[in-house]
């Protein structure tokens, strides 16, 4: 008779990770992929997205970004990939919200000597 055996496993760092506040925000948003998956923004001017440790393929976030009290503009690094029709700058009307979802891409062979790319798709509110 077989018996079933439970062994428990850690959480896995990438399942029901806490949303990450970047603050309410102008000027540049540090947006660091080491962090929480999913991050939010509300924006209070224009500002510019300013990504670190965007360095292994297969990182990810969604940024939930949020207009304030006026409509205001995301810039996006110029390296990075638009998909779906994206362009840069984002722009974000007041009171309304949009998904920005990243992923990096290429391979994480470092002898390749091959440069990742940040893909980007935006959703937003009508």
């Amino acid at each position: 008779m077989s018996q079933q055996v439970n062994i428990p496993f850690p959480p896995h760092p990438n399942i029901q990770q806490p949303l990450t506040n970047l603050k309410t925000s102008s000027g540049n948003v540090v947006l660091d992929f080491y962090e929480a998956d999913n991050q939010q923004v509300t924006l209070t001017g224009n500002a510019t997205l300013a990504p670190v440790n965007a360095t292994h393929a297969g990182l990810s976030k969604a940024i939930f970004v949020t207009g304030g009290g006026s409509s205001y503009t995301l810039t996006l690094p110029a390296s990075w990939v638009p998909l779906g029709g994206l362009t840069s700058p984002i722009t974000v009307a007041a009171g309304k919200c949009g998904i920005l979802s990243v992923a990096v891409v290429g391979t994480n062979d470092a002898s390749a000597n091959t440069t990742q790319q940040v893909w980007a798709s935006w959703i937003v509110q009508s």
